[in-house]
């Protein structure tokens, strides 16, 4: 038994040793390699930032989601693509922009005039005619009325009646609406346009006479105003775009810098919640004071009514304050917990500047990009329809004038691709605002499961966008599509209410507009939920479906901590808003009245332009801070249930760690409380 110990124990020193060497090999994999599976102690654990390594928060490695969705969306593209392609070879954009002249033709298209391009008025009653070029020069002061040499320099119809004693002298054509004086003008979009619309003044100041009280000078007087303001906003264009954009900005981050300054947060926060209480407390006291007051004057000088009056007031001001406590202290702990959410969404935009300003930049880009050539397709589209020619009557006491109009027919299937055109462009506009909204979150994800916060900087904001790039832009086309699908709908709606709804009842347009307001009731409904699951994705990497069914209960589960964090969050923004709005205005107007006073005449609408541009960055802004705040909040729940029973592990920080510490002590003491009995 000896012998056979030994010769065991042999045998085992080369496994040992073979083990010894594969666990070497495997570290020096795991140097090259770094993952959860090479992490052994807790503290290397407690160490590893896997989420800037393509890893999720329970060490698991990323998958793409919702492929299927992402080719769906590029067939889409395809599509559209297909169509306006197609529609730029039949499509004739003159169709559209050509005028109508006396006869019902469009200039530059239908075939006696297909070499005139130019519409030009012809006619009082705003009859046009087509021409090749427009007059460069203005004869109404220079036509002699009963000269026939003076004919050539009026604009005149093709046919003209040649069997009337008076077809030879202008004023008789002009007067029948045969001809019409020259009148300078430039080519827009195929239309003459004067160059110099005070002509007008000219003519009805020569021959027409005007009352003291109507004199036509001081009529056009107020263009002077209107030239002021314009040279006003010229001069300080450099100025309102330099202030309303970059001043906004820096201030915008001022209020984040300081937000992540926890006395000055919770000072904030705290000082006006209580002072709201308090405030309610003081209006309930003093309205009872002044019951006492008026019961006490002698002789009585207020009415029953004014004091019953008071004492009501007396106590609707006392049971708001009363119930504003109780809602402080049934929230305690969840507006400790809103706190930290801001303090830490604030820390995340300041590591993070980028993510401010490349997100919005990239959206804009994407949606200009997919816009222009959509606009183009869709006229040419739009310019492949047949025409048909129409005439309305316009009736002016005894005198009826007709004008003509065109009129667009299409077929079947060219309203059905015009259908698909639009499902695309909502499609895509909403795939567009949906990767806004989902690299937000995974860079704030980024942030939340790093363990080490100097990791994070701009190229954070690089690596979300990779990682929703590479395996989440299907889930993206997924939620788009479903709000896609919804403004189909409510397109749908609308056109059946304005051009299916003739000859229907007021009860049917009455459906049809509850109807409506019920659609965009549901795409909100959508659109939260869409953006709940976008971070559910981000945190976990889920599909779609399952992101959405989590992100559901999670709310359910959750709704008192995201009813305190939306209040909290939307009365911070409110004050941010408010003072980047005036901080810039007030700064503009100071250096524009102490320093470049001389430059402008008046400073009102250049100061209301930098708080109109300041008011945009501002909503801008903030509304990232608003889903920073929701997008740390699932972080957080989502960090609370992983490290339940060990809440050491856990990635928060700050008072986010000192919540979950507190919570966890309380659950352990409920754990053994309940073992003892």
């Amino acid at each position: 038994q000896q012998k056979m110990g030994s010769s065991k124990s042999k045998e085992k020193e080369p496994e040992a040793a073979a083990d010894t060497d594969n666990k070497s090999d495997d570290k020096e994999k795991g140097k090259d390699d770094v993952s959860p599976e090479n992490v052994d102690s807790a503290a290397e654990k407690k160490q590893f930032d896997g989420f800037l390594s393509g890893y999720k928060p329970d060490g698991k490695r990323r998958k793409c989601t919702d492929c299927l969705c992402l080719l769906m969306v590029v067939a889409c593209w395809v599509g559209i693509t297909y169509l306006g392609m197609k529609a730029l070879e039949t499509g004739n954009p003159q169709k559209l922009i050509g005028g109508l002249d006396y006869k019902g033709r469009i200039c530059g298209y239908s075939r006696t005039v297909s070499t005139k391009f130019m519409w030009n008025i012809v006619a009082i009653d705003g009859a046009g005619v087509c021409l090749k070029n427009c007059p460069t020069e203005s004869t109404w002061n220079t036509v002699g009325w009963f000269d026939p040499d003076d004919i050539d320099m009026l604009v005149c119809k093709d046919t003209t009646n040649s069997t009337a004693w008076w077809r030879d002298y202008p004023f008789f054509l002009i007067l029948n609406g045969d001809c019409m004086f020259k009148f300078a003008s430039t080519d827009y979009l195929g239309f003459c346009v004067l160059n110099d619309m005070s002509i007008f003044t000219d003519i009805f100041t020569q021959y027409f006479s005007f009352d003291d009280g109507y004199n036509l000078d001081a009529v056009f007087e107020s263009t002077n105003y209107v030239t002021t303001i314009c040279g006003d906003i010229w001069s300080s264009r450099y100025y309102i775009l330099g202030f309303g954009f970059g001043g906004a900005v820096f201030m915008a981050y001022t209020y984040t810098y300081l937000m992540r300054i926890p006395i000055i947060t919770k000072t904030v926060v705290w000082g006006s919640i209580w002072g709201i209480f308090f405030f309610a407390l003081g209006l309930a006291g003093y309205a009872h004071y002044t019951v006492g007051v008026y019961k006490a004057e002698v002789p009585m000088v207020r009415t029953p009514s004014e004091i019953n009056m008071m004492e009501t007031l007396s106590i609707i001001f006392f049971g708001a304050s009363m119930a504003w406590l109780c809602i402080i202290l049934y929230l305690k702990d969840r507006l400790t917990l809103a706190i930290g959410l801001i303090i830490q969404t604030a820390k995340a935009l300041v590591s993070m500047p980028l993510l401010v300003i490349i997100v919005p930049v990239i959206q804009v880009i994407a949606y200009i990009l997919f816009t222009i050539p959509w606009v183009i397709y869709c006229i040419m589209m739009a310019a492949s329809g047949d025409i048909v020619v129409k005439q309305a009557g316009i009736t002016d006491d005894d005198n009826a004038i007709q004008v003509n109009y065109k009129s667009f027919q299409y077929t079947t299937q060219q309203k059905r691709e015009a259908w698909f055109m639009l499902f695309g462009y909502f499609w895509t506009s909403e795939f567009i605002v949906a990767m806004g909204q989902i690299i937000t979150a995974m860079c704030l994800c980024c942030f939340f499961f790093t363990r080490d916060k100097s990791k994070i900087g701009n190229s954070t904001v690089l690596w979300g966008i990779f990682l929703v790039i590479r395996y989440h832009m299907g889930t993206v086309a997924f939620g788009a599509c479903i709000v896609a699908i919804v403004r189909l709908i409510r397109a749908y709606i609308t056109y059946l209410e304005k051009y299916a709804g003739g000859g229907n009842t007021r009860l049917k347009k009455m459906i049809l507009r509850c109807l409506q307001c019920f659609m965009a009731c549901i795409e909100r409904c959508i659109k939260y939920i869409n953006f709940n699951a976008y971070i559910q994705t981000c945190i976990w990497g889920t599909s779609f479906c399952t992101s959405a069914y989590n992100a559901f209960w999670l709310i359910f589960r959750n709704i008192a901590r995201i009813a305190a964090v939306t209040g909290v969050t939307h009365f911070l923004a409110f004050i941010g808003k408010l003072a980047v709005i005036l901080g810039t205005a007030g700064s503009f107007y100071y250096t524009m009245d102490h320093y470049y006073a001389a430059m402008v005449s008046s400073l009102v609408v250049p100061t209301f332009l930098v708080a109109l541009i300041a008011s945009a960055v501002a909503i801008m802004f903030f509304e990232v801070f608003g889903m920073g705040t929701t997008v740390l909040l699932q972080c957080f729940i989502a960090d609370e249930e992983m490290n339940k029973e060990t809440p050491e592990d856990c990635f928060a920080d700050g008072d986010l760690r000192k919540y979950l510490n507190k919570n966890g002590k309380s659950r352990k003491k409920k754990k053994t409380a309940a073992a003892a009995k």
